[in-house]
């Protein structure tokens, strides 16, 4: 059992309240607080054969390397419909318990374009380029987000990664992108990419972290 201390320490003519009672009995309350720490669980009480494996984590590894190539003439999210071909990814995740879902994908794609497709536009003469950005989604709720890549690096790659507290059952996951020409000040739209862009190798990786 660990050293427990009182919070409060009571003298003649104190006020009669309440918390002062709460706040030690909290310290022993806490004593059994159903974790698995030194409290609860002598060295070795649990031996490796004990624990079952996926436990307490369980890592699921996703990879494609079949091209895929986005719309260029929408600029809505596009690609986490399929794993392939038919876009970037969609997982559907089961969680047998309550847990942290940690989101990680890696993609790398080629631009199309022989050269930077930057342009000067409008008053003061504002370079634009073509751009994509990137994002993780789980049920529909935003775990990640990059910033905005342009096409000067006519092959390049990123790592996105993203935090998701999810409860038991069946969760989707989605890497999806956005493609539009975007103005270097204040990163204004401007219209759809001049060049396609194509995703090649690229990964997605599921942990959940079990309570």
């Amino acid at each position: 059992m660990g050293q427990r201390y009182r919070h409060n320490y009571q003298e003649t003519g104190d006020i009669i309240d309440p918390l002062f009672f709460v706040l030690d009995n909290n310290e022993m309350a806490g004593e059994v607080n159903g974790a698995l720490d030194r409290d609860n669980f002598a060295s070795s009480d649990i031996a490796q054969n004990e624990v079952v494996a996926r436990a307490f984590t369980r890592v699921d590894p996703f990879t494609s390397s079949t091209a895929y190539v986005p719309e260029n003439l929408t600029t809505s999210w596009q690609g986490g419909n399929g794993n392939d071909a038919a876009g970037l990814f969609e997982q559907t995740i089961t969680c047998t318990v309550d847990c942290l879902l940690v989101v990680e994908t890696a993609p790398e794609w080629t631009w199309g374009g022989a050269a930077w497709s930057n342009t000067a536009f409008g008053t003061g003469a504002q370079l634009i380029s073509d751009t994509l950005q990137l994002k993780i989604s789980v049920d529909g709720v935003l775990v990640a987000i990059s910033g905005f890549f342009e096409d000067m690096h006519l092959s390049y790659a990123t790592y996105l990664v993203g935090p998701y507290i999810a409860t038991a059952g069946d969760h989707v996951v989605r890497v999806e992108v956005q493609l539009g020409r975007r103005a270097y000040a204040g990163l204004a739209y401007n219209g759809t990419n001049l060049n396609d862009v194509t995703f090649n190798t690229r990964s997605l990786i599921v942990t959940q972290e079990r309570r």
